[in-house]
């Protein structure tokens, strides 16, 4: 795909599209932000965790979706990278996503109040939405907050409706609340929730459900927390002081590296060989030679505005 270049003496993008992992981005390291999103480079690769986690995602939904053990299976056997892992020892193998999903089944088996939403009569499965965020920072580019809800499901029991959001991991530890109870990941949910929904999410509840992938000891751990509009209110505030520092390393055309982030996953950051040049021209043409995956498409389901300062 031709990419049509600027003058580069301003970066080639006209709106700045941030979510979650780009915040968590901004705080390993600015220049991989800049290259990553100033420069519109695709930073999605395929790997065993996360294809291995997608395709557990895909399997969890089909299973929500229908009740169907045997549709969960061949969805998770048509989405795993299993290209990239043939061994049943490792643990994003087949095997050991088999047994987490299994682990996954029964838990929602002995929660049977447990009910997906509907959304404009699609199954509240990977709800797509867009926020426009009208920060009023003088002459800086348009900002669009992008994400994912993974589920919203109806309790029968407490009639209540809450985010449920799957995360899957091969971590050893024992208590995963330290790692996910401040977590801002699920804050602008409750915008979004109100806006498809109609109803007042100024508290709601987020579960994280953990799942631990392990051929063997394959494990699912609930954690609940209840989310205020003061939360809400604490995250748009941390959004916006950082949307002013990044205004700020744009306009100087600058943006610093971060001591200790050149290695990622015990590989060099992707973007280490270009860290020592500045030219933004350069820079532009060697990540457009560099190959990169396409886009995933993004159409949101729910789109809303909201004002930051």
């Amino acid at each position: 795909m031709s990419v049509k270049l600027k003058s580069l003496e301003s970066y080639p993008i006209d709106t700045f599209y941030i979510s979650d992992s780009t915040m968590q981005m901004a705080d390993t390291c600015m220049r991989k932000l800049e290259f990553s999103k100033f420069y519109n480079y695709n930073l999605r690769t395929r790997s065993t965790a996360s294809d291995g986690g997608h395709a557990l995602h895909k399997a969890l939904g089909v299973f929500i979706s229908t009740r169907s053990k045997e549709k969960a299976t061949l969805s998770l056997l048509l989405s795993h990278p299993i290209d990239l892992c043939d061994n049943p020892l490792w643990k994003w193998s087949l095997e050991a996503c088999y047994a987490t999903l299994l682990s996954l089944i029964n838990y929602f088996e002995k929660h049977s109040e447990l009910e997906i939403v509907q959304i404009d009569g699609k199954n509240a499965i990977e709800v797509p939405f867009l926020i426009n965020i009208k920060h009023g920072i003088k002459n800086f580019i348009d900002v669009k907050y992008r994400g994912y809800i993974d589920f919203i499901l109806y309790d029968r029991l407490n009639n209540t409706y809450f985010v449920l959001d799957l995360k899957n991991s091969g971590l050893n530890i024992q208590d995963f609340t330290p790692v996910f109870k401040f977590s801002p990941q699920c804050l602008p949910y409750g915008l979004v929730l109100e806006r498809a929904m109609g109803k007042d999410f100024s508290s709601f509840y987020v579960q994280y459900l953990v799942a631990k992938v392990d051929v063997v000891n394959a494990k699912v751990t609930p954690l609940e927390f209840e989310k205020t509009s003061l939360d809400v209110e604490e995250w748009t505030r941390d959004l916006y002081m950082k949307l002013v520092n990044i205004k700020t390393y744009m306009d100087t055309k600058w943006f610093p590296r971060k001591s200790g982030s050149c290695v990622e996953w015990s590989r060099p950051c992707r973007f280490f060989d270009l860290c020592s040049l500045r030219n933004l021209k350069t820079i532009n043409l060697m990540l457009q030679s560099m190959e990169q995956p396409e886009a995933r498409p993004f159409e949101p389901w729910i789109t809303l505005d909201l004002e930051i300062q």
